[in-house]
């Protein structure tokens, strides 16, 4: 069966619409998978396109108060995204990001019939 093309332009000699022709040897293609399976080098993954700018705002802010608090920042969601000049949910989702791929650890702190107290972030251990 021939797949038909719906576009009116012409296609290269022995291609058939939606299908790609077959690679050079010697030359590989670049695979989603294998990108997935390999590990990310933290150092470059905020300018990777991991992070946007707003959440590598985020970020600074919290490294900052890691620094500042003797290796944990105890800051609110509220004060990180007024330190760094963001929305509460840009913060939320730079820490759920950077807590996914090891580059911060969050222990939190809950509290049964009181108001929660902030979440501990600290350094990863990668």
């Amino acid at each position: 069966m021939k797949v038909q093309s719906f576009s009116n332009a012409p296609q290269p000699s022995g291609q058939t619409a939606g299908h790609t022709p077959p690679t050079e040897p010697g030359f590989s293609t670049y695979s989603l998978a294998s990108a997935v399976e390999e590990p990310i080098n933290l150092s470059t993954a905020i300018y990777m396109g991991v992070f946007s700018r707003a959440e590598q705002r985020v970020l600074q802010a919290i490294f900052k108060a890691i620094m500042e608090g003797g290796g944990r920042c105890v800051g609110t969601l509220a004060m990180l995204a007024r330190n760094s000049n963001t929305s509460r949910s840009t913060t939320r989702n730079a820490i759920s990001r950077a807590v996914e791929i090891g580059l911060l650890e969050k222990m939190e702190r809950r509290s049964f019939c009181a108001v929660s107290l902030p979440n501990i972030l600290t350094y990863g251990k990668r």
